[in-house]
């Protein structure tokens, strides 16, 4: 399946809106708004990494880093984070579902969006738990850079 090239622009608009989509229902407790939250990571990331490296879309970042790094593994939130230099700051780890499957971070994505039940409930929340810690070091960086873009044009 072919990967559709996005603007900044629009990956920050994504990010934006999946973070105020999570926070609305931050008082519920479902694996869609984890899967929410997800994303909301995963464009953030992708927007950090695109000012990083001064350039403007998906398939910039995708070939400027190595074909192997995320082209294969577009939902590696690890990979991103290490690629940020953020991955000392934010550990997730592999999970392990009630059956004994491993879900790596790669696949948190598809953990919520088939809602495939862990092993400890506690590991789920503590994922979660970084996950938001993520996007909330991403966004006011994220909204800076808004506000220079804005100002330069």
């Amino acid at each position: 399946m072919a990967r559709l090239p996005v603007s900044r622009h629009n990956l920050q608009k994504a990010f934006q809106k999946h973070k105020a989509c999570y926070e609305a229902l931050k008082d519920t407790h479902n694996r869609s708004r984890r899967l929410i939250l997800f994303y909301a990571v995963e464009t953030g990331l992708k927007v950090y990494l695109l000012d990083k490296i001064q350039k403007h879309t998906s398939d910039d970042l995708f070939s400027h880093y190595d074909y192997k790094c995320l082209e294969k593994n577009g939902h590696d939130i690890n990979i991103m984070l290490e690629l940020a230099m953020l991955s000392g700051q934010f550990v997730l780890k592999t999970l392990r579902c009630k059956t004994g499957i491993q879900i790596a971070p790669s696949q948190y994505h598809q953990l919520w969006r088939y809602g495939l039940e862990l092993a400890d409930t506690a590991d789920e929340n503590e994922a979660e738990t970084t996950l938001y810690n993520v996007v909330l070091h991403l966004s006011p960086i994220i909204t800076e850079k808004k506000i220079m873009r804005s100002r330069a044009i």
